[in-house]
């Protein structure tokens, strides 16, 4: 048993052994960034495919960040321009996830008698595949950006949500003095619960950037996913509308603070 006495809410040097959660989450990776628009570096592939560091693609970082910290049942949903991201992925070989059961799996739009066409935000995107989230039967869901560049070990993140019995835990770090860089912004309480999700293009951000890595109690989740789909006037943006609505729905939503680094 982990002991998760040291853990508090907002620190930053709290770490356990990786894998060290029975049971892990299942994590959900989004690729595809509605902002992003990098000219001829996304002209014919997602962000989330980008080169790094020679043979490498941004995604590994979420990947490996998953792996290291004992998260082997991975979705990664990818909508935009997806080839070169599915031939990196190589059914998650690289990472031994090529499994039968668990390991990776790409969600990708699909047509249904209800649901058709592409995913309508990143919370729609989620939202469409609430299948394969309770088809594992998990406590939580852990969502990730496939575009950020980090190295961390998640297991921290897990402890605070399970020892606060948060409903969502959003990771965030420290705000520069010019505001959250084009990222959603938090304002928290001292005791790390959060009040308010400032948009990006706020002149009044919040001094906690949200990294786009996030923990969700399935049933909290699946709830205000199925709140939110029938809001007629959403966006269905995670940040937008779903986290404004869970904050607004009286849940606990607490910040973790990340002290390494975050690009």
């Amino acid at each position: 048993m982990v002991d998760t006495s040291r853990f508090s809410p907002l620190a930053t040097d709290a770490w356990t052994p990786a894998g060290a959660f029975s049971p892990p989450p299942l994590a959900l990776i989004l690729c595809d960034d509605p902002h992003a628009d990098l000219g001829k570096l996304t002209a014919h592939r997602s962000k989330a495919a980008l080169p790094f560091a020679g043979k490498y693609r941004l995604i590994d970082f979420a990947l490996s960040n998953c792996v290291n910290s004992g998260i082997e049942t991975i979705g990664v949903i990818t909508q935009y321009r997806p080839r070169s991201l599915h031939a990196h992925l190589a059914y998650g070989r690289p990472w031994d996830l090529d499994r039968r059961e668990g390991g990776l799996t790409l969600l990708h739009p699909y047509q249904a008698r209800i649901e058709i066409g592409w995913y309508e935000g990143s919370a729609n995107a989620i939202h469409r595949n609430r299948d394969y989230i309770l088809h594992y039967q998990v406590q939580e869901v852990l969502v990730l950006g496939g575009c950020e560049v980090y190295s961390a070990d998640l297991s921290p993140l897990i402890a605070q949500h399970r020892k606060t019995g948060a409903a969502l835990t959003i990771a965030a770090v420290a705000a520069p003095g010019d505001g959250g860089q084009g990222c959603p912004t938090l304002t928290a309480d001292v005791d790390g619960s959060v009040r308010e999700v400032v948009p990006p293009e706020s002149t009044a951000p919040g001094p906690l950037t949200a990294m786009g890595a996030m923990l969700f109690s399935t049933d909290t989740l699946i709830q205000r996913l199925t709140d939110d789909a029938g809001q007629p006037d959403s966006t269905h943006d995670l940040f937008g509308d779903l986290i404004p609505l869970i904050i607004r729905s009286g849940d606990r939503v607490m910040a973790f603070q990340h002290s390494g680094y975050w690009g």
